[in-house]
């Protein structure tokens, strides 16, 4: 039997290039993305964003 997967609510590289890189204030998104650090694999395409995107300026 193969288990189901299923894309979970990936804020931390949208949140990084919005607020981060382009200064945006984005209040609701930045309590949503804290309060799923540290983001860890779905075992689909999606692996460690906290480790790659969190306050990367570049």
């Amino acid at each position: 039997m193969i288990a189901a997967l299923a894309v979970a609510t990936i804020t931390e590289v949208g949140f990084n290039a919005m607020s981060n890189r382009l200064g945006n204030v984005m209040t609701n998104t930045q309590t949503l993305t804290l309060q799923q650090r540290p983001a860890g694999s779905n075992n689909l395409f999606v692996a460690w964003e906290t480790l790659t995107h969190a306050n990367n300026p570049n």
